[in-house]
């Protein structure tokens, strides 16, 4: 059976909420869900796109919120520590995914892990990239 782009984004929001449970001081949202003025290191989980194929292929996003620190001028900077410690959990991300959607899912990174600035704000976000396969026979 072919799963929705929602029903994709439930499997992955179950696994993500579990895994950042005790990584991050935020909660993990489904996509467009996040408080607009949550200053947390939030979770969003995002279902780019999905084929609807007997192998349904797909992309998704799973971003994580950094707060800017303040520099010794003062000045807003990235906290580049504390993005790098988030950006490592990628690859554990991948294999939670596999180990907890086994026999139906197969997760993997689809680009290097990146970070951007949140404008209008003092975050960043840390963006882990994935691709997945799920057969549907």
């Amino acid at each position: 059976m072919i799963k929705t782009l929602y029903d994709i984004e439930s499997d992955l929001y179950s696994v993500c909420k579990a895994f950042f449970k005790d990584a991050v001081n935020g909660e993990t949202y489904r996509e467009d869900c996040r408080p607009a003025n949550s200053n947390k290191e939030d979770v969003v989980c995002i279902v780019s796109f999905a084929t609807a194929d007997q192998i349904q292929e797909g992309d998704c996003l799973v971003d994580i919120f950094v707060n800017d620190i303040t520099s010794k001028g003062n000045r807003r900077q990235t906290d580049k520590k504390r993005v790098g410690e988030v950006s490592s959990l990628d690859e554990e991300l991948v294999e939670a995914l596999n180990d907890e959607l086994v026999g139906e899912y197969t997760w993997e990174l689809s680009r290097a892990t990146s970070c951007s600035k949140l404008h209008d704000t003092n975050q960043h976000y840390v963006t882990i990239h994935l691709q997945f396969k799920r057969k549907t026979f």
